[in-house]
């Protein structure tokens, strides 16, 4: 009878060894600080409806800094691989930090709430493809390829810990102080904090480089060459880009949604908590996830479920508008940890963060999508035409990878890349 308690502590410890705490320790760290205080993840778009913006003018925001981060994702790529991963990383968030601090005084003010937001979009870019080149690298040149996949489920998990606790945090400031703004200033200050862990003890040791001096032209050239010879990433930025969409529309529409239908303000923190549970166990399982299921059939799973998920919204009660969008959003928290290991492992080296960069213009491109149609579609034609908007988004994504199966590949190299 006492046999599985010691496998699952034997599987305990042999996934916190994969961890390599010794190495990542600042990362998950930094992580864990950032997710524990995103505290405006529930209400900002609430806090700007309360200060007299529109809906539509509220979408605006995060098109905004999407569509400044997508012009600057790739010099920022190429600026990461040539002057450093650890600045670029260290430097977004210190920006992020700034502008958050800020977002309470010049609330009012749109326009000026637009240049904030454009400063987001400048440390957006700067973080994306860096952050995860600065990590995979370091794994490399420590010999520890095998951890990798361990780092994603184990910092999507820390990510979701963080998203359970910094909404009850929130709700507990805002049930406190009566006032949203707090949160920002909070929020703000925590991330500085974050930002200095990475800067004073982060490592970063680079792959490749010494063997010859990197230029944007050898750079570009490399992540071209990339791409044409590994098709199967096309069909990666494709379901991206869908994903990206559907982020997009739940974002902006799950708030006013669930305070439409009779949700109390106070009540998002526990709502909002629990939507990454499942995400948390998923390091313990994501090796049996993947190898018995693989990447295509996983994601497929999860579009299908969605789907009829989204369906059901347009029908169901208040009770069963809950249950569902515990289902939706758990089944969002574990897409990353599934998609950027199987990404990660078939990038070159040298083009790493170029490369992440622009799976994150890709997504940066979508998720603006789910904004505006989302915005549009709440005040033209309610909330049902939003989720019969994602049920199709989500069918499209299983036709999709049902063709990523049947990539034509006519070298090796080709084949290894296709989604299992």
């Amino acid at each position: 009878m006492r046999v599985y308690p010691v496998l699952i502590s034997k599987n305990i410890m042999r996934w916190i060894k994969q961890l390599e705490l010794e190495i990542l320790w600042p990362f998950y760290t930094s992580q864990i600080i950032q997710s524990v205080f995103k505290l405006t993840t529930i209400y900002w778009v609430v806090y700007f409806l309360s200060i007299g913006h529109s809906l539509a003018q509220i979408s605006l925001l995060p098109i905004i800094m999407l569509l400044t981060s997508f012009v600057l994702e790739l010099p920022t790529g190429f600026l990461a691989d040539i002057r450093g991963r650890k600045w670029s990383v260290a430097t977004a968030i210190f920006l992020e930090a700034f502008a958050i601090t800020l977002i309470p005084f010049v609330g009012l003010q749109f326009k000026l709430l637009v240049v904030l937001y454009v400063l987001m979009g400048v440390g957006a870019a700067l973080a994306s493809g860096a952050s995860e080149a600065w990590v995979v690298d370091l794994l490399h040149w420590h010999a520890k390829p095998e951890a990798i996949p361990s780092y994603y489920a184990a910092l999507h998990s820390l990510i979701n810990i963080g998203f359970i606790i910094a909404p009850l945090l929130a709700s507990a400031i805002f049930f406190l102080t009566g006032a949203l703004h707090y949160l920002w200033w909070a929020e703000g200050a925590m991330l500085f904090g974050a930002g200095l862990i990475l800067l004073m003890f982060g490592k970063e040791k680079r792959m490749e480089h010494s063997q010859h001096k990197l230029t944007i032209a050898s750079l570009y050239q490399k992540t071209m060459l990339q791409f044409r010879e590994r098709p199967a990433l096309l069909f990666v930025i494709v379901v991206m880009f869908l994903f990206a969409i559907i982020f997009g529309v739940t974002t902006l529409a799950w708030q006013p949604f669930l305070q439409t239908n009779g949700v109390p303000l106070v009540w998002f923190g526990v709502l909002f908590a629990f939507t990454g549970v499942f995400a948390i166990v998923y390091p313990l399982i994501h090796k049996l996830i993947l190898t018995q299921i693989g990447d295509r059939r996983s994601l497929q799973l999860i579009s299908i479920i969605q789907m009829i998920a989204f369906g059901l919204l347009i029908i169901t009660p208040i009770v069963g508008v809950i249950i569902l969008f515990f289902i939706i959003q758990n089944l969002d928290s574990i897409k990353i940890p599934i998609f950027q290991p199987w990404f990660q492992k078939h990038v070159l080296s040298v083009v790493r963060s170029i490369s992440g960069s622009i799976i994150a213009m890709v997504g940066a491109i979508g998720e603006s999508v789910g904004y505006v149609f989302a915005g549009q579609l709440v005040e033209r034609f309610g909330f049902s035409a939003v989720w019969w908007f994602a049920v199709g988004l989500c069918a499209l994504i299983v036709v999709v990878l049902m063709f990523a199966r049947r990539i034509n590949c006519n070298t090796p190299l080709c084949s290894s890349m296709v989604l299992k």
